[in-house]
């Protein structure tokens, strides 16, 4: 599981992880796709792991696992891609998968409300892997975020569910004032069915 981007070199970029298995801290090296793509590199690469992976020693990392596929994902490759608190879904890929999206929706759901109980862990770790934000800054936008994350849908029904009705007016607003190119049912557009209900926003944790 990747949990920060360390560095990035010539070759690849370095990612600090978890081991799916032992939860141990881990480095993960991935190439660059234009790298990857080079047959020769991509062989100096294993023998660089077949010759690290013989030694052994305190100031020598010890490398575990070598392979073109080690689960690495980009979710927006597969077509499920995290916008603000919502989850833009390829249909394809939703009908093919609903227990994954389901599974990554209720997931998403959790960690807002965790970040609304207690913000310090997320901004850390929004700082350590994003270099130039300011510290100060990011507290008052989660503020506001956390007032637009404020209504009577997501404190009653549930922590990312989508106003229909809102919906459909906004709608209306761009099909008259703009024009739609390919006009479609807005209610197809979107849904809340995948959310756990039982995971509200605590609207005691917003700022008036």
């Amino acid at each position: 599981m990747l949990v920060a981007r360390v560095a990035d070199g010539a070759m690849g970029r370095v990612y600090e992880g978890r081991h799916p298995d032992t939860r141990a801290r881990i480095a993960i090296k991935v190439l660059h796709e234009n790298v990857a793509r080079d047959r020769v590199a991509v062989e100096r690469f294993k023998r660089e792991f077949d010759v690290a992976h013989e030694m052994s020693h305190p100031n020598i990392l010890k490398v575990i696992e070598f392979g073109s596929d080690l689960g690495y994902l980009n979710w927006k490759d597969i077509g499920l891609n995290p916008y603000g608190n919502s989850l833009i879904v390829n249909g394809a890929f939703l009908e093919k998968n609903p227990k994954l999206v389901e599974d990554f929706v209720r997931i998403s759901q959790k960690a807002f409300a965790a970040c609304v109980a207690d913000v310090a862990p997320c901004l850390k770790a929004l700082l350590d892997s994003v270099s130039g934000l300011d510290k100060e800054n990011q507290e008052r936008q989660w503020e506001r975020i956390k007032f637009l994350m404020k209504d009577e849908f997501t404190t009653t029904k549930a922590l990312g569910w989508i106003d229909g009705e809102r919906m459909k007016k906004d709608y209306d607003l761009v099909q008259t004032y703009l024009g739609m190119e390919k006009p479609f049912d807005v209610q197809t557009a979107f849904m809340s069915g995948m959310l756990d209900t039982t995971i509200k926003m605590d609207a005691g944790k917003a700022r008036k």
